[in-house]
């Protein structure tokens, strides 16, 4: 509960990274998910792999990492609750938010279950408009965390990612093997270019 609360909600937008107001839940946006998820709302949860980004790719006007969430009680008002209590009082509230957690999750949640992860993108290439969606899906959460790891750690076993310095996994490795490796694994790869 304690990292699900505190984490940095950045978002890029006008050239430099801005902080969301109230752990990102004032800025959030709407994302069609698909697979029986359908359009939910999610909120910003910068990730470090993030960072380099609009270094890397000087054209982009905009980008972030949002999550969905869980169901409407966990989402509403068990964050924020644990938000204020693990800020108030992080020893003694933890054990209380991480019950209530679980609570909610069984008590609210219905299917699908699954994890998914999904990239939409724009852009101009070639004088046209052209969009691509990229999305993984694993219905197994924790497998689908520990696939990925998997996948760096063969690319770093064959030695093409071995590299002196310290690296974030998705910007040492080499994508289209990375995609590959997670679905031989298991993940299910939905790339849809228009």
């Amino acid at each position: 509960m304690s990292e699900l609360t505190d984490f940095e909600t950045l978002v890029f937008k006008k050239g430099k990274w801005e902080k969301s107001r109230f752990q990102g839940m004032l800025n959030y946006i709407t994302m069609d998910f698909g697979r029986g998820f359908g359009r939910q709302y999610a909120v910003p949860m910068f990730i470090e792999e993030m960072r380099c980004i609009p270094e890397t790719y000087p054209s982009i006007s905009e980008t972030g990492f949002y999550v969905g969430g869980f169901n409407w009680f966990v989402d509403w008002l068990i964050f924020p609750l644990a938000t204020i209590l693990l800020k108030l009082f992080p020893k003694r509230a933890a054990k209380t938010t991480t019950k209530l957690m679980s609570w909610g999750l069984k008590t609210f949640s219905k299917p699908p279950y699954g994890t998914l992860l999904k990239v939409e993108s724009a852009g101009i290439k070639g004088g046209k408009a052209k969009t691509i969606d990229v999305t993984l899906y694993h219905q197994d959460g924790y497998m689908f965390t520990a696939i990925p790891v998997v996948a760096c750690l063969l690319q770093y076993l064959d030695g093409p990612i071995r590299k002196p310095g310290f690296w974030t996994q998705a910007n040492i490795v080499e994508p289209n093997r990375m995609m590959k490796d997670m679905e031989r694994m298991g993940v299910d790869v939905t790339i849809h270019v228009q």
